[in-house]
């Protein structure tokens, strides 16, 4: 009986590959705590944003969320409805 023998390298990823997997991710299941609401609540449509981080600081986001139970989108969404209402 003959072993074949391979070997497997992990498959060059380029910095535009992580953030599409790191922004899959980001997506996640998201989950709301549910208040009650009015019988018709018509849902507003999404739309994507791309940003990009220095690698530290996104380090210390997603520490942030697993720290605090919540999603990297969530943050950001939040951080931009402050700014906007803010300002």
């Amino acid at each position: 009986m003959t072993v074949k023998k391979i070997s497997l390298k992990p498959k060059a990823r380029t910095a535009q590959d992580t953030a599409a997997m790191n922004a899959w991710v980001a997506q996640g299941a998201e989950t709301q705590t549910l208040v009650a609401k009015p019988a018709v609540v018509k849902k507003e449509p999404m739309k994507r944003l791309s940003i990009d981080l220095p690698a530290s600081v996104h380090k210390q986001l997603l520490v942030y969320c697993a720290t605090n139970g919540t999603k990297a989108a969530q943050v950001v969404r939040a951080l931009i409805e402050q700014t906007i209402h803010n300002s």
